[in-house]
């Protein structure tokens, strides 16, 4: 039986393996000699030309947002009813107009009134003892704060009774 001796690895091979690591995993990646992304090179010397690559964006496109509008309208002078709501309107004057015309459709009359309108955001009414409050705000929890805040301050037993978002759409 023969024995082998055992080669053990000095510490300066794990110096060189840790370099070669380094090297691969350091080194910075350019594309197409030196070139951005989506332009490969071209022209002569004295230097490099950078020609954006045809058919390639340079950048994403443009997200691009529209405002959505919401109304609230009440007829204060009928007991039941009289209510209209809107969200998801392309202007303020549509949006009101359309709560104006839900608010008469329910039992509303020439009460109806438009009490609250917004952009791009939330819109609550909060109905207490002897009437009814609204808000708008820009998260439905920091217009509902603000309607029940309104409405304890007129009235009691106030609830929130209507809750809804018109948030931006994106086209």
């Amino acid at each position: 039986m023969r024995l082998e001796p055992k080669v053990m690895p000095t510490a300066c091979s794990y110096c060189y393996a840790l370099a070669f690591w380094l090297f691969l995993t350091c080194m910075d990646a350019a594309a197409e000699q030196g070139c951005p992304y989506n332009h490969y090179p071209g022209g002569v010397p004295p230097g490099p030309v950078c020609i954006p690559m045809p058919g390639v964006r340079s950048s994403p496109p443009e997200e691009r947002w529209s405002d959505s509008w919401g109304a609230i309208a009440i007829d204060s002078t009928v007991t039941h009813g009289g209510i209209g709501t809107v969200v998801g309107a392309k202007t303020e004057s549509m949006a009101e107009q359309e709560a104006l015309q839900e608010c008469r459709s329910n039992g509303g009359g020439v009460g109806c009134e438009v009490l609250s309108s917004y952009k791009n955001g939330c819109g609550v009414i909060a109905w207490g003892a002897s009437r009814a409050t609204t808000a708008s705000g820009a998260t439905l929890a920091a217009a509902s704060q603000l309607a029940m805040r309104n409405c304890q301050l007129k009235t009691t037993d106030c609830q929130v009774f209507y809750s809804e978002c018109s948030l931006p759409k994106r086209e």
